[in-house]
């Protein structure tokens, strides 16, 4: 008996670490305001670095689809792209990050099923699922760009 609740426990706690961790993953806002070296820290070198420009370098992460716009001080847009080949499964995953970002101090709202915003002091986020042409897929976008840029 003892053994099965240990097990239960376990898995337990496996669940629970890995839907922090997989919404930690979408949450993109976190890199708004970094340095590019702590992206770099964070999640590896980029696959694509772009410095060409100062004002507008741009990485790009194929592992997790993330592409980053930054500047000399700090990254100022984010955008995250995912395929999904189920409805429930997409809509999971954006539930899960409004309610990461909304206890985070980010104001939900709803333009459609499909269309939302979130917006905080320094950071508007938009979040898009459309379907994609000849096929079942749904592609999620999650764009974060902050306030302060006038780029």
């Amino acid at each position: 008996m003892k053994k099965i609740q240990l097990i239960s426990s376990i898995i337990l706690i496996c669940i629970v670490i890995y839907g922090n961790t997989y919404a930690q993953l979408i949450n993109i806002q976190r890199f708004i305001g970094k340095s590019q070296i702590d992206l770099i820290n964070e999640l590896g070198a980029p696959v694509h670095f772009d410095n060409s420009n100062p004002s507008m370098m741009f990485m790009n992460y194929n592992f997790l689809s993330i592409q980053c716009i930054a500047d000399q001080n700090s990254i100022y847009k984010v955008q995250l792209s995912r395929n999904y080949t189920s409805e429930k499964e997409a809509y999971d995953d954006i539930r899960d990050f409004i309610l990461c970002s909304t206890r985070e101090g980010f104001l939900s709202d709803s333009i459609s099923s499909r269309y939302y915003t979130l917006e905080s002091k320094d950071i508007n986020t938009e979040i898009t699922i459309e379907q994609q042409n000849d096929s079942p897929n749904l592609l999620l976008k999650i764009v974060a760009s902050s306030k302060q840029s006038n780029k």
